[in-house]
């Protein structure tokens, strides 16, 4: 068991993380089966055992959470919300760069070319916070900040 201080678990937290993302990436209905299923992939959400990264983000916001709150399941949505982002610009990264793998497989847009994957993650991410995420003030500034990140995200794709 790896902790930081009495009470928080890390893997407990990567694993409510993952949880959640994978609450939010579910299938709802099967003329979108095809977009999850490349979204879970790209996650390694997919069942495989495949490595989906350290998600170093969603930790350290989870931290800091329950470093103020005592505990941090309040937190989950914008933890999930912050990795989706994140994916968001590795998959575009990887269209950019024409990079063939990432973690020791095939990249999404080598296996089918769907750049809607990307767009799916940050939209995602965006639909998480808004209904799961305290009151309606809250919601509107952190899915904005997010919206206004991805903006700041794509323009330093364009000047790449």
């Amino acid at each position: 068991m790896t902790t930081t201080s009495p009470g928080i678990d890390l893997a407990t937290l990567i694993a409510d993380t993952e949880g959640e993302i994978v609450r939010l990436v579910r299938d709802r209905d099967p003329s979108t089966h095809g977009l999850y299923e490349m979204v879970r992939y790209h996650l390694a959400l997919d069942g495989s055992g495949a490595s989906g990264g350290k998600r170093m983000r969603p930790l350290l916001g989870l931290l800091a959470y329950a470093s103020i709150a005592g505990e941090h399941q309040r937190a989950l949505p914008g933890a999930a919300a912050v990795e989706l982002g994140h994916n968001f610009s590795l998959v575009h990264d990887d269209i950019e760069d024409g990079d063939e793998e990432r973690r020791h497989r095939e990249t999404v847009w080598r296996r089918r070319f769907i750049t809607a994957t990307g767009a799916a993650l940050l939209a995602i991410g965006v639909f998480g916070i808004a209904f799961t995420l305290g009151p309606p003030p809250i919601k509107v500034i952190v899915s904005a900040a997010m919206l206004y990140a991805c903006v700041r995200l794509v323009r330093g794709f364009w000047l790449a």
